[in-house]
């Protein structure tokens, strides 16, 4: 039997443990690997594989949906080179999995939809964790299983309640009043978050000029 990397992990593996303990008599030669292998040439009887299935002559039966999140790094959204794909639509930053000569589609069955730009980048990897440890290192855009975004997501949505619940209480009319000291405190906060936003803004300005005066150098002259 064959699974892809991403089923190497706990919950597929008590899985298989459950399934020993209902059938004793099955024996199982697990082969874990994101290769599209040939099923006849290596002997394995069943395969577990995410995406479509190309041309072949094998039975393939859907077992389940694979939830994927398109992620970049905060850092990445500000660099140039991402300001500079929105103008061109083109995507020459993509951290990608199984890829070909390092081009691949958007979608899990790696190839692009007809008349779309295909996605290019420097890294091709075979497995989730280090196509998301480039990700979230900022080398570029990933398609990620739920199970690498997850983690982020239940912090956001956390993050989201306290808010909720935060302007539920001072609705209700509920404001806790601050000493001379709290009240230094948040100032202090205050004036940093200025400054930090004040510098990013500066960058995304930056960037933007940049990509003007590259645009205008390289545009065509116009004659009357």
């Amino acid at each position: 039997m064959s699974v892809p990397v991403i089923l190497s992990q706990e919950p597929f593996l008590d899985f298989s443990l459950g399934f020993l303990k209902v059938q004793p008599r099955i024996r199982i030669d697990l082969f874990i690997t994101n290769l599209f292998l040939d099923l006849v040439a290596e002997n394995i009887d069943v395969a577990i594989r995410f995406g479509e299935l190309e041309d072949s002559s094998v039975v393939a039966t859907r077992i389940g949906k694979s939830i994927r999140y398109v992620v970049a790094a905060p850092e990445y959204l500000k660099a140039e080179s991402f300001l500079l794909s929105l103008r061109t639509s083109k995507c020459n930053d993509c951290v990608m999995l199984n890829a070909r000569n390092n081009e691949t589609g958007l979608g899990p069955s790696q190839r692009s939809e007809k008349g779309a730009h295909p996605c290019l980048g420097a890294i091709s990897s075979h497995d989730f964790n280090s196509v998301s440890t480039f990700v979230y290192r900022g080398h570029g855009i990933g398609l990620l299983p739920s199970t690498y975004c997850d983690a982020a997501i239940a912090e956001l949505h956390r993050r989201r309640d306290e808010i909720t619940a935060e302007i539920v209480r001072v609705s209700a009319g509920d404001i806790p009043l601050l000493d001379d000291t709290a009240i230094k405190d948040r100032f202090q906060q205050f004036m940093a978050l200025a400054r930090e936003l004040l510098t990013d803004f500066r960058e995304v300005d930056h960037n933007f000029r940049a990509l003007d005066r590259r645009t205008a150098s390289t545009a065509p002259a116009e004659f009357a």
